[in-house]
């Protein structure tokens, strides 16, 4: 329902032009809305709203400003959208829209609002500049500052009983919102010591949203819609959700209460993304990247976090035996490995889920090095991501003696390394003549440990 409040000429508007000016036939009707979600604040409305129109040149030529709780009938707070009926001027070709343009977290302020008067030239490329992470804060006394795009005004427009419409004029908040959400999915409590996300970004903003938001935020490349800055100038920061001297613990199978926060718009580029640190039960963590490379003005990312229970899993088998032969079906027993002669030795690495379900290692990296004994395996190669493939001699140096080496498995800058002793031995007339499935091994358990995953899909 549209919240309407009729005025000749609003009050509070800079230099009104006399009503007589205006020919009949210059009434339109104004929906202004936001670009928002429905579980909005009461803080996060439209304290004030301005309205700025222009001209040739871009020259002001008109200004209007609205205390929303005057609208006909406004029973809700937030006050998310309204409509204004308004008599404008036939100088005016285009309207800008803002909200909130006095809070307190647009720091300059003062000097948007100094520059936005009749008369002027309106600046397309102005920059907002928007208060520091630790002043970033919204509620009854600091308000969200919002802007549109422009709007055009038709040459024709309505009466005052049967006025033109225009809009609806979209609102967009200069900032952005974060929500993080951590579940213990362990059957244990677990401490967490710390939590941050990192690789934020403050930095000066432009005072209009980028054409990018128009055009693409509601259609299906809304994904790949970049925010654009006035400048390369940027400071990195991060935001502590759990901090070290205010540890947390959070039952089994439970979650932490909701953190929520607000943000500024950043651009990390490609391959660069926002991270999930953390110091669970005393042990630091391998960083978890999220999905995110950048924050829009206006986006409200939602980062649910999930700490299980994981296990670094080695699985080594014979991708394929010999003419003739077939690989061993045995058990693995500790960390000895029997392979025939002249095999090839697959070695593959997996984080494995409590529900056993791989987990994406795209940064890990596998070396099988020689430690001791005969050298019974060629030098191998790392295959797709998480596989090290090695060949072994068509004769075993000396029957029945093992060889030592050290798989190293580095996920994330942390290396774990587990020896395994290997034997070649030769085929039997058994094996040429039985016909079974070319693929043979066993697994063993390399690293047990608590695992934090993001489970964003951007």
């Amino acid at each position: 329902m549209l919240l309407v409040l009729s005025l000749a000429v609003i009050s509070c508007s800079q230099d009104p032009i006399p009503e007589a000016e205006i020919r009949e036939g210059r009434v339109y009707n104004f929906t202004i809305t936001q670009q928002t979600d429905p579980n909005a604040t009461t803080d996060e409305g439209i304290r004030t709203l301005t309205l700025v129109f222009t001209g040739a040149d871009d020259r002001i030529v008109a200004v209007e400003t609205v205390n929303p709780t005057n609208f006909e009938d406004t029973k809700t707070d937030p006050v998310l959208r309204g409509t204004v009926t308004l008599k404008v001027t036939e100088e005016a070709t285009a309207v800008y829209a803002f909200a909130n343009l006095d809070s307190e977290n647009l720091t300059n302020h003062a000097d948007i609002q100094g520059a936005l008067t009749v008369g002027g030239t309106f600046k397309k490329e102005a920059i907002a500049q928007i208060a520091g992470i630790d002043q970033l804060t919204v509620d009854k006394d600091r308000a969200i500052p919002m802007s549109s795009h422009a709007y055009e005004i038709p040459p024709t427009g309505g009466t005052k009983e049967n006025s033109k419409e225009i809009g609806p004029i979209v609102l967009y908040r200069m900032i952005a919102k974060v929500e993080v959400t951590l579940k213990n999915n362990t059957d244990a409590d677990v401490t967490i010591n710390s939590l941050s996300l990192g690789n934020f970004q403050y930095r000066d903003i432009y005072l209009l949203p980028y054409e990018g938001l128009e055009d693409g935020i509601n259609d299906t490349n809304k994904k790949s819609v970049r925010p654009i800055f006035p400048n390369e100038t940027s400071t990195p920061y991060s935001l502590p959700i759990v901090s070290t001297d205010k540890p947390i613990t959070i039952t089994a199978g439970m979650a932490m209460d909701d953190y929520k926060h607000y943000i500024h718009e950043t651009d990390l580029g490609e391959n660069n993304y926002i991270t999930v640190s953390a110091t669970i039960d005393g042990a630091e963590k391998t960083p978890v990247a999220t999905e995110f490379s950048f924050v829009r003005r206006n986006d409200y990312l939602k980062i649910p976090l999930l700490l299980d229970n994981s296990r670094l899993v080695i699985t080594i088998e014979e991708s394929y035996a010999p003419i003739g032969g077939y690989p061993f079906e045995n058990t693995l027993e500790g960390t000895e490995i029997s392979v025939h002669e002249g095999s090839v030795v697959k070695l593959t690495i997996q984080l494995l889920d409590a529900a056993d379900e791989p987990v994406s290692l795209d940064d890990l990296k596998l070396e099988l090095a020689y430690s001791s004994g005969d050298l019974l395996l060629y030098p191998g190669e790392t295959g797709e991501t998480g596989t090290y493939i090695a060949q072994v001699p068509a004769q075993p140096t000396n029957e029945n003696e093992t060889s030592t080496y050290t798989l190293k498995a580095n996920l994330g800058g942390n290396e774990y390394t587990q020896d395994l002793i290997f034997k070649v031995v030769g085929l039997d007339a058994v094996a040429i003549t039985k016909s079974v499935p070319r693929s043979a091994g066993a697994s063993l358990v390399l690293k047990e440990f608590y695992q934090l995953s993001c489970q964003t899909d951007e």
